[in-house]
């Protein structure tokens, strides 16, 4: 018979190894800021500090969508119903496709007056536009396997 574990066990090995991936995230955060700051400057550190900020408000409009995704496609998996995975998956892959036009739409007609807000140097303008549009899109999970 095999051995199994019991659940508070289980919960104390979850936790420490989630414990662990966000020691590792905030570690390799002050490790790399001095090398990133070295490399692109103050300046254009700072610009990708505020677009992350603001990119980041956008993953809100997500609704909880990729762990409801999470949750039933592993349901209704384990339950052997292929046929409610793949509306979990299609459903979460409709949704998504609207919010990035929708964004994408949004974007369009709003980025550069709110990229007007920050005063932008004129010489990274361009460089901010791209690296929001960036952020919207990995918002918005387009080219993340998050399904």
């Amino acid at each position: 018979m095999p051995h199994q574990e019991n659940i508070s066990t289980k919960i104390i090995r979850n936790t420490t190894f989630n414990m662990y991936g966000y020691i590792i995230g905030i570690v390799s955060n002050l490790v790399m800021t001095p090398y990133i700051l070295h490399w692109i400057g103050i300046e254009r550190y700072g610009l990708l500090a505020v677009i992350g900020a603001l990119t980041g408000y956008f993953g809100l409009f997500e609704l909880g969508m990729g762990a409801s995704v999470v949750k039933y496609s592993a349901e209704y998996f384990a339950l052997n119903d292929h046929k409610k995975v793949n509306q979990v998956i299609n459903s979460a892959l409709v949704f998504y496709l609207v919010l990035a036009i929708i964004i994408g739409i949004v974007a369009f007609f709003f980025l550069k007056p709110v990229l007007g807000l920050f005063r932008i140097p004129a010489a990274l303008y361009h460089e901010a536009y791209i690296v929001f549009m960036i952020g919207l899109l990995k918002q918005c999970k387009i080219g993340r396997a998050h399904v």
